[in-house]
């Protein structure tokens, strides 16, 4: 991946950081559904939370992906890992979801989604986080 689009990633003061490698992603959307859905539902639930997500390509394998998730404040990422364990596409029994990363030396290559996925992902991945956020922030305000 190019990293000569002049992004800067702001963020790189934080020291929070949660990394979810993707599973490889080939082919058609339709074809990825479940994931495309799932990398959505976490940038819905990134959006809500004040989570910032960015992404890279795999370094072996330019079909998988890695996603970063970068907090501000520990309510925040509480929050965000909150949303992640009530979400119905994640694993309950799952131990690990997310790792943290060994370095942060991989910041200056991170980019936002929309730089690192094909367009057509980007259509069912904005879709989802979409519904998703709607859904997750008119929950939120029900029951405050």
């Amino acid at each position: 991946m190019t990293t000569d689009d002049d992004f800067h990633v702001s963020c790189t003061e934080e020291k929070e950081w949660l990394v979810k490698m993707v599973p490889p992603l080939r082919g058609e959307p339709e074809e990825n559904a479940e994931q495309l859905d799932w990398i959505g539902r976490l940038f819905g639930f990134a959006t809500v939370t004040k989570t910032e997500m960015l992404a890279q390509v795999g370094d072996a394998d330019p079909s998988k992906y890695r996603l970063w998730f970068s907090f501000d404040r520990p309510e925040h990422k509480a929050s965000f890992l909150e949303l992640v364990q009530r979400d119905r596409y994640v694993d309950r029994d799952e131990q690990r979801c997310f790792d943290r990363p060994h370095s942060l030396e991989d910041l200056p290559t991170l980019r936002p989604l929309a730089y690192v996925f094909p367009k057509e992902y980007m259509k069912r991945i904005i879709a989802m986080a979409t519904v998703t956020a709607e859904e997750t922030d008119d929950g939120n305000r029900s029951n405050n």
